[in-house]
């Protein structure tokens, strides 16, 4: 049975268990797939096989990318997805070191939502080796970001200190918009003259959002020089009428 059979199959049997739902008490739809995907049933059969699809290296991209669809969507049921939820993480990890996968990108950005470990220790350690990188260092940061114990932060540091790559930088001062302690680092790259232009209005947004004033008090003098380049002192105008300070004359 080919995987769009399974997706459905599931389909249908969902669709039953709505309708019945429909019929009896009222059920919040946890409930209904909760009960579609209860072990033993033709529904929990299906995902069994699409995880296989995803697994199997030999199927189509279409085939495995279809199946990963219909398994992030039977995820979004906790409690029902639970005795798959190992399983799935497994081949995840797989797919996010498979060589030549289109679905690469795909399974680190689910993983790295889920603060997976592994994947948070392959997308530093791409960071740190460039050879080793699954993806590029600006993805690796985006998808570190959603880390809640640092790392992203660290990275991105790490990422401004030593890496000239344009849209790395970018994506380091996207992250460190949220660190408190980098204010003076965002501050520092916004005035840089020397720093890419891209750079520094991306440094201009982490500052606004970090420190409103700090930010005012930087766009103004950039607004005022003559020497900066036109379009920075566009961006710090800009900003200055959003936040509605500083003297734009």
């Amino acid at each position: 049975m080919s995987v769009e059979d399974y997706r459905r199959r599931y389909e249908a049997e969902l669709q039953q268990s709505r309708d019945a739902a429909a019929k009896g008490p009222a059920r919040a739809p946890h409930e209904v797939a909760a009960a579609t995907l209860a072990p033993g049933t033709a529904a929990a059969d299906s995902l069994d096989a699409l995880l296989g699809v995803l697994a199997d290296a030999t199927r189509s991209d279409d085939d495995r990318r279809a199946a990963l669809i219909s398994l992030k969507a039977a995820g979004f049921q906790p409690d029902a997805f639970a005795p798959y939820e190992a399983r799935f993480r497994q081949v995840l990890r797989q797919l996010a070191v498979e060589p030549g996968s289109e679905l690469r990108y795909d399974a680190l950005q689910h993983l790295s939502q889920e603060n997976d470990p592994f994947v948070q220790e392959r997308l530093l350690e791409g960071l740190r080796n460039p050879a080793t990188a699954l993806v590029a260092p600006a993805a690796a940061l985006q998808m570190l970001s959603a880390d809640d114990h640092g790392a992203a932060v660290s990275a991105a540091r790490d990422v401004l200190s030593g890496s000239s790559d344009t849209d790395a930088r970018e994506a380091a001062l996207g992250v460190l918009a949220t660190d408190p302690t980098a204010e003076d680092l965002v501050a520092g790259i916004m005035n840089d003259k020397s720093e890419f232009r891209a750079v520094r209005q991306a440094g201009a947004v982490a500052l606004q959002a970090l420190n409103p004033t700090a930010f005012v008090s930087a766009a103004q003098a950039i607004a005022d020089d003559d020497g900066d380049y036109d379009d920075i002192r566009e961006v710090a105008r800009n900003g200055l009428r959003i936040t509605g300070l500083g003297a734009l004359a």
